[in-house]
C-alpha cells in the first residue's frame, strides 16, 4: 500500500483530523450568528465598550472568510484519499523546488515596492525626527536635540538614525532612500523568517513561513514609511536565527556568537526593548540549542555578551557623559511607563496635549525630567491603584494582539495628498482579515502540534516561550498592534506548520518527508 494512503479507521483516529474537523464545523457555525449578536460580544471584550467601523467590517468579513474555510476543511476531509495524496505530493514536489524560495523572495519584493510606489508618504510626526536626525548625524552634527542649542539627546533609540546615516552620507537625504532601504530590511526579514522556521521546523514549513510573511498587508505597508519598526523586526529575526544556529567548531561558534551579540546589540539600540531580549537569547542557547551543539553554552553566553556591549556599551558611556546618569540606550522610558500607569490609561496609548491630563508637557525638552517624572507618576498610580493596574493587563495584551493596522493607519496621517486613494475601510477590513486568519491559524497550528511527534522537540517551542515573554516585557507599560510585529515570524511559521500538517493529515510524518530529499 502507498504510505500516503491510510485505512479510514486509522484516519478517523487521527487527533488532527478531528481537530481539522471541529474548526471547520465552528468556521461553518458562524453562518448561523447574527451580525449583531458579533457586534455585542466585541463590545465587551472591547476594554473601551465600543467598536470601530473597521472592526464592524471585520466581523462581516470573517462571516464570509470562516464559514469558506470550513468549507474547504470539510470538502478535504470528504474527498478520496487518492485526490489528498496527490495534492500532498504536487505540493511537497513544489516545497523542494530549489526555485520557490527565489519566486517567494521576488513576490515579497514586488509587493513592497508596489505598495511604496502606489501609496507615496510624506514624513509624519515620528518619522520627521528620524529623517531630521539622520540627516544631523550624517552632515557631521551628531545626535543633538536641536542645531541651535547642539543639546546632546537620547530622546529615541539612535539605532534608526544612525543606520538612515550611514546611507546619507553615501546619497545625501532622501526619503526615497529610506523607503528602499525598508523594502531591502523586509525582504530580508522573509528570508530570515524562512531560516527561522526552517531551523525549527521542516522546509515544508519554512516555505509556508516565508509565503505568509511575504503576503501580510501589515507588514508591507511600512515599507512607504520612515519609521524603524521594519529595522527592528529584521534584526530581531536575525539574532533569533543566528541564536539558534548548529556550531560545531569552537572558532567559528564563537565567530557566530560575537555576531549575534552585534545583532542584538543593533537591535537594542533601535528599540531599547530589544536589549532586555538578551536573557531569552541565552536560555533559548542555553536549553533549546545546546544539546545539538558542540560549542559550550558557556562560552556562546560569553561571546553574545560581548558582541552585544560592543554595541551598547560605547553609547551608554556618551550618555553618561551628557546626563550623568546610567541610560544603555534612551531616555523615553518614563513617558511610555506613564502612558500605561495614569488616570487617564485604558491599555492602549494616550498622551493628552493639555496640561490638565498631561503633567509631563511642561517639562518636555528636559529628557532626563520627563524621565524621572515620569517613572515617579506612574510608580505612585500603581501603589495608589493596584486593582485598577491588574485590570489593565488584558486590556495592555489586547491592544497588543488585537489588530494589525498601525502601519496602514501612518499611511493615511502621511499620505501625500488628503484624498489620497489606498487606505480607506475595505484595506483596514482586508489588512485584520489575513491578520486575523493568520492568528487563528497558528493557534491551530498550536493546537495540532500538542498531538505530533514534534511536540517533544523543545526546538518547536521557541515561539510559543518569545511570544510570552514579549508580552511580559510590555504589560508594565501600554500595548500597540506594532510592537508585536517581531512575534509574526513566530505566528506565520506556527500557521505553516498547521497549514503542512493538515496537507498530510492521512500521515503525520508526510510533512517531514522534504527532509529525506
Amino acid at each position: 500500500m502507498d504510505r500516503f494512503v491510510t485505512k479510514t479507521s486509522d484516519r478517523k483516529r487521527n487527533p488532527t483530523y478531528w481537530l481539522v474537523f471541529s474548526s471547520s464545523l465552528l468556521g461553518l457555525l458562524l453562518l448561523f450568528v447574527p451580525p449583531e449578536v458579533m457586534i455585542q460580544i466585541g463590545v465587551r471584550v472591547s476594554p473601551l465598550g465600543t467598536l470601530r467601523d473597521k472592526t464592524i467590517s471585520l466581523f462581516q468579513a470573517l462571516r464570509i472568510a470562516l464559514p469558506v474555510l470550513g468549507s474547504l476543511g470539510v470538502v478535504w476531509l470528504s474527498i478520496p484519499a487518492h485526490v489528498r495524496r496527490n495534492v500532498r505530493r504536487f505540493t511537497f514536489n513544489l516545497v523542494v523546488s530549489p526555485w520557490l524560495v527565489p519566486v517567494i523572495m521576488a513576490l515579497a519584493l514586488t509587493l513592497r515596492l508596489g505598495w511604496m510606489l502606489y501609496y507615496p508618504t510624506t514624513l509624519y510626526a515620528e518619522s520627521n525626527w528620524y529623517f531630521d536626525k539622520a540627516s544631523e548625524i550624517a552632515r557631521g552634527y551628531g545626535y543633538v536635540y536641536d542645531l541651535e542649542s547642539g543639546k546632546p539627546t537620547a530622546a529615541y533609540p539612535v539605532g534608526y538614525p544612525a543606520f538612515l546615516a550611514v546611507l546619507f552620507r553615501l546619497t545625501g537625504p532622501s526619503t526615497l532612500i529610506a523607503k528602499l532601504a525598508n523594502v531591502v530590511l523586509s525582504v530580508s526579514c522573509v528570508y530570515f523568517t524562512y531560516l527561522l522556521a526552517l531551523r525549527t521546523f521542516d522546509r515544508a514549513t519554512a516555505v509556508f513561513s516565508a509565503l505568509f510573511m511575504a503576503l501580510l498587508p501589515g507588514v508591507i505597508v511600512y515599507n512607504s514609511l520612515v519609521c524603524s519598526d521594519i529595522l527592528f523586526v529584521t534584526l530581531t529575526t536575525l539574532t533569533m536565527v543566528l541564536t539558534l544556529c548548529h556550531i560545531d567548531q569552537h572558532t567559528r561558534g564563537t565567530v557566530i556568537a560575537l555576531l549575534t551579540g552585534l545583532a542584538n546589540g543593533a537591535m537594542a539600540l533601535t528599540r531599547s526593548i530589544g536589549l532586555a531580549l538578551l536573557p531569552l537569547w541565552v536560555w533559548v542557547r542555553w536549553v533549546v540549542v545546546s544539546r545539538h551543539s558542540r560549542m559550550s553554552s558557556a562560552r556562546w553566553v560569553v561571546a553574545i555578551t560581548v558582541g552585544t556591549s560592543l554595541v551598547v556599551m560605547p553609547w551608554m558611556f556618551r550618555n553618561y557623559l551628557h546626563f550623568h546618569k546610567i541610560i544603555p540606550v534612551s531616555i523615553n522610558g518614563g513617558a511610555n511607563f506613564w502612558i500605561g500607569n495614569n488616570p487617564q490609561a485604558y491599555g492602549g496609548f494616550m498622551f493628552p496635549r493639555d496640561e490638565a491630563h498631561n503633567p509631563l508637557l511642561p517639562l518636555i525638552g528636559d529628557e532626563v525630567a520627563v524621565d524621572e517624572l515620569g517613572y515617579r507618576l506612574g510608580l505612585e498610580f500603581i501603589r495608589q491603584n493596584p486593582g485598577r493596574v491588574l485590570k489593565l493587563l488584558p486590556a495592555k495584551v489586547f491592544y497588543l494582539f488585537n489588530s494589525n493596522d498601525q502601519g496602514l493607519h501612518w499611511n493615511r496621517l502621511s499620505a501625500l495628498s488628503p484624498n489620497q486613494g489606498g487606505a480607506g475601510t475595505q484595506i483596514f477590513m482586508l489588512t485584520n482579515l489575513v491578520y486575523t486568519l493568520l492568528v487563528i491559524m497558528a493557534l491551530l497550528g498550536l493546537l495540532i502540534l500538542l498531538f505530533q511527534r514534534e511536540c517533544r522537540r523543545m526546538m518547536v517551542w521557541v515561539g510559543v516561550v518569545t511570544s510570552i515573554y514579549w508580552t511580559l516585557l510590555h504589560l508594565p507599560f501600554f500595548g500597540v498592534d506594532r510592537f508585536a510585529l517581531p512575534l509574526l515570524p513566530f505566528m506565520t511559521t506556527y500557521a505553516a506548520f498547521g497549514v503542512s500538517a493538515i496537507l498530510a493529515i492521512d500521515d503525520p510524518d508526510a510533512s517531514r518527508m522534504e527532509r529525506l530529499v
